[in-house]
């Protein structure tokens, strides 16, 4: 009798170990796909951030040109009129006048070449920046000897 209660105790503790064996086996699993579902989970964030980030530049651009295009409409009026007013009226306009008119066209070139500025500008900041070594002496004596 004590031999068979002896198997029946040593079966049940191999059951026993058997099923906690699983059980650590399942813990081992879930432990071990934990980082490629967390991977998983960054990499799709990583897509969708890509996505908006695309977007937003693609309205930046879009942005640009219509302020590009807005900004240069009034710019174009003031330097025709401006012109016109010279070319027209110009004899009868005293030297004080064709100075306001001189210093109005130099305003509207300026400001001319500020858009195209601020267009380059953002063009640029959408560019994949170029790593490269700068040897910082030099452009310290390039610049000191300016």
């Amino acid at each position: 009798m004590l031999g068979a209660v002896l198997a029946w105790l040593g079966r049940r503790q191999v059951v026993t170990l058997a099923g906690e064996s699983e059980a650590l086996l399942e813990r081992a699993r879930a432990q071990a796909d934990a980082p490629r579902a967390s991977e998983a989970r960054l990499e799709a964030r990583v897509v969708q951030r890509t996505q908006e980030l695309t977007l937003a530049n693609q309205e930046l651009e879009s942005f640009s040109d219509s302020v590009s295009h807005d900004l240069r409409a009034p710019l174009r009026a003031v330097d025709g009129f401006s012109l016109a007013l010279q070319e027209e009226d110009g004899a009868r306009l005293s030297e004080e006048g064709h100075e306001h008119l001189r210093r109005l066209r130099a305003a509207v070139v300026r400001m001319g070449q500020f858009i195209d500025d601020l267009l380059r500008l953002s063009r640029i900041s959408r560019i994949e920046p170029r790593h490269a070594p700068v040897d910082l002496s030099a452009l310290a004596s390039v610049v000191a000897g300016r």
